[in-house]
């Protein structure tokens, strides 16, 4: 399992690999336990989602460095933010307090770039400060994705992944990652009408929302400014059908 783009902003691949088996872990017993059909297809579906968030989330690490070597690339350039941000970079305090709230050590040791943007009154940002809030963001889906393996608080999980969202459409002040914003407005909707009633049910769903955020926020980045919710959902569905034909191919 492939570090994220720089170190710095990183755990190690054991420690997310431990978590992942960990989840697994759990939730294997209950398949032997459980006799309800349908609750044994949800337990299916949420071994499903521990996969499918792990590759996601492997995909997004390769595609990390090449929108950091684009963004460098263009070291003598700006990258633009939308023309009418005040409104976006109200949304980026409140989620950045919400995220502190959650866990403070991370916006006081790895977050800096993202608290100088909340800060801002330009109109661009130079090549080199984009360059670091996506290697805060690589950090960020790391400690995410651990959050949602590892915490066995469904309630904490389910405000980890509302506030994460909320930074991301924040960010939207970026002129890239603006192409989503109405997508992350929409994903923050469900959440606010969601009610969690079992772990299981909130887990997938939870898992559910990590990938997308995680594909759209790499997609925009990388130029595909048409890339819908729709085009997200058929791409997790594809990796679905990659992950139950590997399963096919290798049963264990």
């Amino acid at each position: 399992m492939p570090d994220t783009v720089n170190n710095t902003f990183a755990y190690t691949s054991s420690t997310l690999l431990n978590a992942y088996k960990k989840r697994r872990e759990e939730l294997l017993p209950l398949l032997k336990e459980e006799k309800d059909e349908d609750i044994l297809k949800k337990i299916h579906l949420a071994l499903l989602s521990i996969d499918l968030c792990i590759q996601i989330f492997n995909d997004a690490n390769r595609n990390f460095p090449l929108i950091n070597k684009e963004i460098l690339e263009q070291a003598d350039q700006n990258i633009a933010l939308v023309k009418n941000k005040t409104a976006g970079i109200k949304k980026l305090k409140k989620s950045i307090a919400a995220l502190n709230e959650l866990d403070n050590i991370i916006f006081k040791q790895k977050m800096h770039y993202s608290i100088e943007l909340s800060n801002s009154d330009s109109n661009q940002i130079p090549a080199e400060i984009a360059s670091n809030i996506l290697k805060e963001n690589a950090f960020l889906f790391t400690h995410v994705l651990h959050v949602l393996y590892n915490n066995a608080n469904q309630e904490e999980v389910f405000n980890t992944i509302t506030a994460h969202i909320k930074y991301i459409l924040g960010l939207c002040i970026i002129d890239p990652i603006s192409y989503g914003s109405d997508i992350y407005k929409e994903m923050l909707d469900e959440r606010e009408k969601y009610s969690i009633t079992n772990e299981i049910d909130t887990f997938i769903f939870n898992t559910h929302h990590f990938c997308l955020t995680i594909l759209l926020f790499t997609k925009h980045w990388m130029g595909y400014k048409e890339y819908s919710l729709e085009a997200a959902e058929k791409d997790l569905n594809d990796k679905i059908n990659d992950i139950l034909k590997q399963r096919q191919s290798n049963p264990s």
